[in-house]
């Protein structure tokens, strides 16, 4: 009862405790990513930043990380909520006031931490703001070279969208795009003003970053001017850019076409896994019953009605129990001892003292003592040993009273000298156990083909794992492999029985079926009551 309380108790606990751990965990991502630039012929670049988060959770706020690399600050900064067609602006503070956002600086990034309570729904943020002095004008060309995506990002980031515009008076064919980052992404030139780009999927670590090439004059105020000609180290750097991503794009349509080979291979290889596998479970049984049963007795009687055979009975249960020798066996040992003459068992009348207030009683006992005149020739070793741990030790010579026994041994080295005898008992009826021939070991010939099915099976799923990639298949494999050996190694230090062994086990279990069933038979099929006394033992 006091179990099964605890058991509710701590189920109760976890009940309370668990549903709280599950309530804490949220997550978000970015599902979309919508960013808008516009150079100004100052040089600065006004910014507007569309982030739709997916909220999964209790949120107090976001953040969000400016890059400051390149340029003089931000300036106009702004930062609103949507609200269906309406939104909500922020206003910068400290605390965690509604609508508020604090602005701190940590070396080249701005920190942003907007305050806005949201619960498990998506909500857009839009940021406004300028970069200063961010465009780049050389001699020969304008550039706005920027990582809008920066590395900083903790979740990924999905459906990105980029546009960047540039100052009126270029043609087309005087602007050139360039994007560097995830290789799935894309960049073009939409019109004489237009440059876009669109990413799926941007990883943690990962950044994307745009490079506008135009005319130098659309830029006429910019703050970062540089006396040199810089297309053709951008265009020389751009060609072994556009190398190294092409490499790095055959490299990956190699590595998809040769999964998709490998994918299709395993599929018309299943079938073969299967059967493999089958094949491997059946050969497992089959070794097991081929090397794990013993032989098949030729006696096939429902009853024996003698003694099977002309040993004691520990060694009787020696063949038995294939090797082993119960605590029974002492007691048999005894009662056959007896038998053969060796030992007696006699009452005897003890006085006991009982308490303060009672009489002294008279209470038979039984005492074993050894006959006097008996000859032990012909007894086995562990006969011999039971006379003298129990006569010789237990009862000092003198003969031992059964009801003494256990007040003999309450003592804790006295117990273990019990345990240490019963022990050497046991090893004695083992080694005449050994010398009737009764068992054998497990050679197991022929076994070498299974041990080849073993290393098949294993050799097969390390490689099917390493050059296909079948993990299921080669996990399995792998395992009944292990269990292959294990199982080798059990039957190899199994003992069997011999065809000795095997007649005597079925004629002493024929044996015990007449003991069982004798009273049913007729009077005349009852062997002699003078043999009556052998069967008791």
């Amino acid at each position: 009862m006091k179990r099964i309380v605890c058991i509710l108790a701590v189920f109760l606990i976890l009940s309370a405790v668990l549903p709280c751990g599950v309530a804490q965990a949220k997550s978000y991502d970015v599902k979309k990513y919508d960013v808008s630039i516009e150079v100004m012929a100052s040089g600065d670049a006004k910014v507007v930043e569309k982030i739709t988060y997916d909220f999964d959770g209790d949120f107090n706020g976001v953040y969000r990380n400016i890059d400051l690399d390149r340029t003089d600050g931000v300036g106009d900064l702004k930062v609103y909520v949507e609200e269906g067609e309406v939104l909500r602006d922020f206003s910068p503070g400290w605390g965690d006031g509604k609508n508020q956002y604090e602005r701190s600086r940590e070396g080249d990034l701005m920190v942003l931490k907007v305050y806005e309570k949201t619960s498990s729904r998506e909500k857009t943020f839009i940021y406004t703001y300028t970069l200063k002095n961010v465009a780049e004008r050389y001699n020969d060309v304008g550039i706005f070279n920027r990582k809008v995506i920066d590395r900083n990002w903790e979740v990924p980031l999905r459906d990105i969208s980029i546009e960047v515009r540039i100052p009126e008076g270029a043609s087309k064919d005087q602007l050139k795009v360039f994007a560097h980052g995830p290789l799935e992404g894309y960049s073009e030139i939409v019109d004489e003003r237009t440059f876009s780009f669109y990413v799926g999927e941007v990883m943690p670590g990962t950044f994307v970053e745009t490079l506008a090439v135009f005319p130098p004059d659309l830029i006429p105020d910019a703050g970062r001017v540089s006396n040199e000609d810089r297309l053709p180290a951008i265009l020389e750097n751009e060609q072994r850019l556009a190398e190294e991503a092409n490499r790095l794009r055959e490299e990956a349509r190699a590595r998809i076409a040769r999964e998709e080979r490998l994918r299709n291979l395993r599929q018309r290889l299943l079938p073969v896994f299967l059967t493999v596998l089958l094949g491997g479970v059946a050969s497992l049984i089959g070794m097991n019953i081929k090397y794990g049963r013993d032989l098949k007795p030729r006696f096939d009687g429902d009853y024996y009605r003698d003694l099977p055979g002309d040993y004691t009975p520990p060694v009787m249960t020696y063949l038995l129990t294939k090797g082993n020798v119960k605590s029974d066996d002492v007691m048999a040992t005894l009662m056959d001892l007896v038998r053969k003459k060796q030992l007696r068992i006699t009452p005897v009348e003890v006085q006991e003292r009982g308490s303060i207030f009672s009489r002294t009683t008279t209470v038979e006992k039984y005492k074993i003592e050894k006959v006097e005149g008996a000859n032990p020739e012909g007894l086995s070793r562990h006969e011999v040993f039971f006379m003298e741990w129990f006569i010789d030790k237990l009862g000092r010579g003198e003969g031992l009273i059964l009801d003494d026994l256990k007040d003999k041994v309450k003592g804790r080295s006295a117990a273990f000298e019990f345990q240490n005898n019963y022990g050497a008992f046991k090893e004695l009826v083992k080694m005449e156990g050994s010398r009737q021939d009764f068992l054998t070991s497990n050679t197991m010939p022929g076994s070498g083909a299974f041990l080849l099915v073993a290393l098949g099976l294993l050799a097969g799923g390390i490689l099917s794992v390493v050059y296909l990639g079948a993990w299921g298949f080669g996990v399995v494999a792998i395992i009944l492999a292990v269990l292959y050996f294990m199982n080798m190694l059990f039957l190899r230090l199994k003992s069997k029985l011999t065809r000795y062994g095997v007649e005597q086990t079925a004629m002493w279990k024929a044996f015990k079926r007449f003991l069982l069933h004798f009273s049913n038979m007729d009077k005349a099929e009852i062997p002699s009551i003078v043999i009556w006394e052998h069967y008791l033992v």
